[in-house]
Protein backbone atom coordinates (compact mmCIF):
# COMPACT_ATOMS: atom_id res chain seq x y z
CA UNK A 1 0.00 0.00 0.00
CA UNK A 2 2.68 2.81 0.75
CA UNK A 3 4.55 1.82 -2.13
CA UNK A 4 1.04 2.63 -4.38
CA UNK A 5 1.11 5.97 -2.52
CA UNK A 6 5.17 6.24 -3.06
CA UNK A 7 4.64 5.85 -6.49
CA UNK A 8 1.44 8.23 -7.02
CA UNK A 9 3.34 10.71 -5.09
CA UNK A 10 6.62 10.51 -7.68
CA UNK A 11 4.06 10.63 -10.42
CA UNK A 12 2.71 14.00 -8.97
CA UNK A 13 5.74 15.09 -8.20
CA UNK A 14 7.18 14.93 -11.85
CA UNK A 15 4.20 16.17 -13.29
CA UNK A 16 4.48 19.21 -11.19
CA UNK A 17 8.39 19.36 -12.10
CA UNK A 18 7.09 19.09 -15.65
CA UNK A 19 4.95 21.38 -16.17
CA UNK A 20 7.09 24.42 -13.99
CA UNK A 21 9.91 23.47 -16.57
CA UNK A 22 7.66 23.40 -19.22
CA UNK A 23 6.51 26.90 -17.73
CA UNK A 24 10.18 27.74 -18.23
CA UNK A 25 10.30 26.44 -22.08
CA UNK A 26 7.24 28.67 -22.49
CA UNK A 27 8.85 31.76 -21.25
CA UNK A 28 12.03 31.65 -23.43
CA UNK A 29 10.01 31.21 -26.17
CA UNK A 30 7.69 34.11 -25.61
CA UNK A 31 10.91 36.45 -25.26
CA UNK A 32 12.06 34.95 -28.49
CA UNK A 33 9.18 35.59 -29.99
CA UNK A 34 9.35 39.22 -28.85
CA UNK A 35 12.92 39.49 -29.61
CA UNK A 36 12.53 38.15 -33.33
CA UNK A 37 9.52 40.85 -33.56
CA UNK A 38 11.67 43.48 -32.81
CA UNK A 39 14.37 42.06 -34.90
CA UNK A 40 12.08 42.41 -37.91
CA UNK A 41 10.45 45.72 -36.99
CA UNK A 42 14.42 46.88 -37.40
CA UNK A 43 14.52 46.44 -41.38
CA UNK A 44 11.86 49.52 -41.18
CA UNK A 45 13.21 51.53 -38.04
CA UNK A 46 16.35 51.17 -39.43
CA UNK A 47 15.27 51.96 -43.42
CA UNK A 48 17.18 55.18 -44.85
CA UNK A 49 14.61 57.51 -46.95
CA UNK A 50 17.23 56.26 -49.99
CA UNK A 51 15.27 52.70 -49.18
CA UNK A 52 18.60 50.78 -48.57
CA UNK A 53 17.10 47.27 -49.16
CA UNK A 54 20.14 45.12 -48.99
CA UNK A 55 21.29 46.78 -45.45
CA UNK A 56 17.80 46.18 -44.06
CA UNK A 57 17.50 42.61 -45.45
CA UNK A 58 21.20 41.71 -43.95
CA UNK A 59 20.08 43.31 -40.91
CA UNK A 60 17.15 41.20 -40.19
CA UNK A 61 18.98 37.93 -41.48
CA UNK A 62 21.37 38.83 -38.42
CA UNK A 63 18.78 39.55 -36.54
CA UNK A 64 16.70 36.16 -37.31
CA UNK A 65 20.57 34.08 -36.81
CA UNK A 66 20.51 35.59 -33.65
CA UNK A 67 17.16 35.22 -32.28
CA UNK A 68 17.34 31.73 -33.24
CA UNK A 69 20.26 31.35 -31.60
CA UNK A 70 19.04 32.52 -28.31
CA UNK A 71 15.99 29.76 -28.62
CA UNK A 72 18.06 26.83 -28.96
CA UNK A 73 20.64 28.33 -26.01
CA UNK A 74 17.31 28.84 -24.11
CA UNK A 75 16.48 25.24 -24.86
CA UNK A 76 19.77 24.02 -24.29
CA UNK A 77 19.92 25.77 -20.67
CA UNK A 78 16.32 24.89 -19.94
CA UNK A 79 16.78 21.46 -20.09
CA UNK A 80 20.50 21.08 -18.69
CA UNK A 81 18.69 22.99 -16.03
CA UNK A 82 15.90 20.85 -15.44
CA UNK A 83 18.49 17.53 -15.34
CA UNK A 84 20.55 19.21 -12.45
CA UNK A 85 17.03 20.32 -10.65
CA UNK A 86 16.05 16.25 -11.28
CA UNK A 87 19.47 15.40 -9.50
CA UNK A 88 19.41 17.56 -7.03
CA UNK A 89 15.37 16.46 -6.17
CA UNK A 90 16.79 12.65 -6.27
CA UNK A 91 19.36 13.17 -4.19
CA UNK A 92 17.42 14.98 -1.58
CA UNK A 93 14.35 12.67 -1.59
CA UNK A 94 17.04 9.38 -1.10
CA UNK A 95 18.26 11.64 1.69
CA UNK A 96 15.25 12.58 3.59
CA UNK A 97 13.64 8.97 2.92
CA UNK A 98 16.65 7.51 4.54
CA UNK A 99 16.25 10.06 7.44
CA UNK A 100 12.29 9.00 8.18
CA UNK A 101 12.98 5.39 7.89
CA UNK A 102 15.97 5.80 10.61
CA UNK A 103 13.49 7.77 12.68
CA UNK A 104 10.62 5.43 12.30
CA UNK A 105 12.94 2.30 12.99
CA UNK A 106 14.15 4.42 16.61
CA UNK A 107 10.68 5.38 17.40
CA UNK A 108 9.80 1.28 17.01
CA UNK A 109 12.46 -0.10 18.75
CA UNK A 110 11.65 2.30 21.73
CA UNK A 111 8.43 1.09 21.72
CA UNK A 112 9.45 -1.96 21.56
CA UNK A 113 11.83 -1.41 24.05
CA UNK A 114 8.93 0.00 26.40
CA UNK A 115 6.57 -3.15 25.76
CA UNK A 116 8.83 -5.48 27.22
CA UNK A 117 10.07 -3.53 30.01
CA UNK A 118 5.91 -3.04 30.60
CA UNK A 119 5.34 -7.03 30.20
CA UNK A 120 8.74 -7.86 32.45
CA UNK A 121 7.45 -5.28 34.96
CA UNK A 122 3.24 -6.94 34.96
CA UNK A 123 4.84 -10.40 35.22
CA UNK A 124 7.49 -9.76 38.20
CA UNK A 125 5.05 -9.84 41.19
CA UNK A 126 4.26 -13.41 39.51
CA UNK A 127 7.68 -14.49 38.69
CA UNK A 128 8.23 -13.73 42.69
CA UNK A 129 5.12 -15.84 44.11
CA UNK A 130 6.36 -18.84 41.95
CA UNK A 131 9.82 -18.34 42.95
CA UNK A 132 8.11 -18.06 46.76
CA UNK A 133 6.51 -20.91 46.36
CA UNK A 134 8.31 -22.78 44.79
CA UNK A 135 11.02 -22.83 47.78
CA UNK A 136 7.77 -23.08 50.10
CA UNK A 137 6.82 -26.92 48.24
CA UNK A 138 10.34 -28.17 47.37
CA UNK A 139 10.70 -29.89 50.41
CA UNK A 140 6.71 -31.40 50.56
CA UNK A 141 8.13 -32.29 46.84
CA UNK A 142 11.29 -33.87 47.68
CA UNK A 143 8.91 -35.77 50.91
CA UNK A 144 6.64 -36.67 48.51
CA UNK A 145 8.93 -38.19 46.14
CA UNK A 146 10.79 -40.22 49.11
CA UNK A 147 7.21 -41.95 50.01
CA UNK A 148 6.52 -42.91 46.45
CA UNK A 149 9.83 -44.61 46.73
CA UNK A 150 9.15 -46.26 49.96
CA UNK A 151 5.55 -47.51 48.74
CA UNK A 152 7.05 -48.47 45.11
CA UNK A 153 9.77 -50.48 47.55
CA UNK A 154 7.18 -52.14 49.69
CA UNK A 155 4.26 -52.59 47.28
CA UNK A 156 7.62 -54.66 45.70
CA UNK A 157 8.13 -56.67 48.80
CA UNK A 158 4.23 -57.37 49.36
CA UNK A 159 3.64 -58.66 45.96
CA UNK A 160 6.69 -61.30 46.33
CA UNK A 161 5.40 -62.34 49.97
CA UNK A 162 2.18 -62.96 48.29
CA UNK A 163 3.52 -65.83 45.65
Amino acid sequence: MKHRQWAAFRRRLNQDLLRHEQLHFDLTELSARRIRTQFEDLPRLCATPAGDGPISAAVADITGIVAASAVVVGTFVAFGRRRKILSEYHRQMDAKREELVAAIEQQLQHAIDLFYTEIGSVFSPLRAFCAAERRRFDPLLSRVREVEKTLAVLSAEIARSRQ
